[in-house]
C-alpha cells in the first residue's frame, strides 16, 4: 500500500521512480490477491478465459495474451503475465492502453522497468520514453485503483464503468497536448 500512497504524497517523486512504485504494486498485488502460484495461475487462465469466450475461437487469442510464451514452464509468474491479468479483469476489460495496443503496452512496461531496475544501455530503446511516463503512470494508477475498489467490494459494472470513463478523459488530455504541440509547431 505504502508504494501506492506515493502517488498522493507532497513529495512526488521522478517520474521514473513513480513508474517502478507503481509497477511494484501492481505486481505485488497479483501476487497477495490474485494468485503466486504458477499452477494455479494456468488453472485460473484456463477458466476465466473458457467462462469469458464460452469455448469459441476466441479463447486461444486471450490464452495466449494472459500466459506470457515462457510461463508453462517457469517457475514463478512472469510480470507479463500478471499485467495481462490485471488488464482483462476475468473479461471485465475495464483497461485500455492510450498509446498502444493492449500486448504492445505490457512490453513497453515490461521493458522499461527492466531498463529502470537494470539499467542497461541497450534495453533504452525499448523502454517508454521520459515523456510518456507521466500518462502511462496515471493509466497504471487507474488499474491499479480498479482492482483495489474491486476487492472492497464495489459493484464490477460501476467500477467499469468510472475506470473508463478516467481512461477516456486521460486520451483526451493527450490528444489535446498533441494537438497543442503541433499549433505550436506552426511557422
Amino acid at each position: 500500500m505504502d508504494l501506492y500512497f506515493t502517488i498522493f504524497s507532497k513529495n512526488i517523486p521522478a517520474p521514473e521512480v513513480l513508474f517502478l512504485n507503481l509497477v511494484q504494486a501492481l505486481e505485488t498485488f497479483h501476487a497477495r490477491f490474485i494468485t503466486d502460484d504458477v499452477k494455479d495461475y494456468i488453472t485460473r487462465v484456463e477458466k476465466i478465459t473458457y467462462n469469458f469466450c464460452g469455448g469459441n475461437e476466441n479463447q486461444n487469442q486471450w490464452h495466449d495474451f494472459l500466459l506470457d510464451d515462457h510461463q508453462q514452464n517457469s517457475k514463478k509468474i512472469h510480470l507479463r503475465s500478471r499485467l495481462a491479468d490485471l488488464i482483462f479483469a476475468e473479461g471485465i476489460l475495464p483497461f485500455r492502453p492510450s498509446s498502444y495496443n493492449k500486448v504492445e503496452y505490457i512490453s513497453k512496461v515490461v521493458d522499461t522497468r527492466n531498463y529502470y531496475t537494470h539499467y542497461n544501455i541497450e534495453k533504452e530503446e525499448k523502454a517508454l520514453s521520459r515523456e510518456e511516463l507521466p500518462l502511462v503512470n496515471a493509466e497504471l494508477r487507474i488499474l491499479l485503483q480498479f482492482h483495489i475498489l474491486k476487492i472492497l467490494g464495489f459493484s464490477t459494472d460501476e467500477l467499469r464503468k468510472k475506470t473508463v470513463e478516467k481512461m477516456n478523459r486521460l486520451n483526451d488530455i493527450k490528444f489535446l497536448q498533441e494537438g497543442t504541440h503541433e499549433i505550436k509547431g506552426r511557422p
